[in-house]
């Protein structure tokens, strides 16, 4: 072999170097303590978190107002150097945000961390109600868009007193009955077995046999959700679940055949206004006389 060919098939470092892909900017690992929004997507994260951030800051204005207050107090000029100064050390410091996108551990997977004092439920609750009422498409990459209350360590003992803490507001109040349903989902966890983690958040609502709340899986009244990833296990309680397609953005916005081609509906024969029209006749077809119906 001639040194022109293995020179050939050498190839140096820098040449695989385009070949081989960037690695994204490391974001913060979610952890047991913080609150926010799961947010599903059929690929695109990086869409699906601009939508995410365009959406929650949306309706988060009209619940909480907008994020950056102007400098309204300002009357003279040390006033505005005395502001002006504190804007320049805050871009100096880390940037604190309501919203910050958060790194799940799953693919197609994002967490949306809140800071107070937004209530993840009760600002998802209101997103979704309004989008229901508009009924107009709002997102394209955004798919279920599920609140977060709390965040554990995907354990036994931790999933127990997570549970027990997060449902104390809601069902240990006495002479209270209520309706039930868990819906749990786990992603990248093979330890966790399905049937133990909702035995353990059912012994949580009741409380032994302190309480008497029931189940049904049909219309519950609350719906709590578990949703384990990874080494982590993300929990909520929201209301009208089923109502709101299961928190999914996209069934809420999806119109019927009819509604889309503007298709008007076909009046029953129960429905007519008009007894003698007759709608099983068919457009042009003549049945008044007929060769047959004479007698001769």
């Amino acid at each position: 072999m001639c040194a022109c060919e293995s020179r050939k098939r050498k190839k140096p470092r820098m040449y695989y170097a385009g070949g081989v892909e960037k690695k994204r900017k490391h974001l913060i690992d979610l952890c047991p303590g913080m609150k926010g929004v799961i947010v599903t997507c059929n690929g695109m994260e990086k869409l699906c978190v601009t939508d995410s951030y365009r959406l929650l800051n949306e309706y988060a204005d009209k619940l909480y107002g907008p994020e950056v207050q102007g400098a309204s107090g300002i009357t003279s000029s040390a006033d505005f150097d005395a502001a002006l100064s504190q804007e320049l050390q805050d871009l100096r410091e880390k940037p604190h945000r309501r919203f910050q996108s958060v790194e799940s551990g799953a693919k197609n997977v994002i967490f949306i961390q809140c800071e107070a004092p937004v209530c993840p439920t009760d600002l998802v609750h209101y997103m979704l109600t309004k989008i229901k009422e508009i009924a107009t498409p709002c997102s394209r990459h955004c798919h279920r868009m599920l609140p977060i209350t709390h965040v554990c360590r995907a354990f036994q003992n931790d999933i127990r007193k997570c549970a027990s803490d997060m449902l104390a507001p809601h069902f240990h109040i006495p002479d209270t009955t209520k309706q039930f349903a868990i819906v749990y989902k786990v992603r990248n966890n093979g330890t966790m077995i399905r049937d133990n983690v909702i035995l353990w958040v059912a012994e949580a609502v009741n409380k032994g046999d302190t309480y008497k709340h029931t189940v049904n899986l049909a219309s519950p009244e609350l719906v709590i959700t578990v949703e384990v990833i990874k080494s982590v296990c993300c929990m909520s309680v929201v209301k009208d679940f089923y109502q709101l397609k299961k928190y999914n953005i996209q069934e809420l916005t999806t119109a019927s055949p009819n509604q889309l081609y503007n298709i008007p509906k076909v009046p029953s024969v129960e429905d007519d206004a008009n007894p003698d029209l007759d709608t099983t006749q068919e457009p042009g077809l003549d049945t008044s006389s007929h060769p047959q119906d004479k007698i001769d």
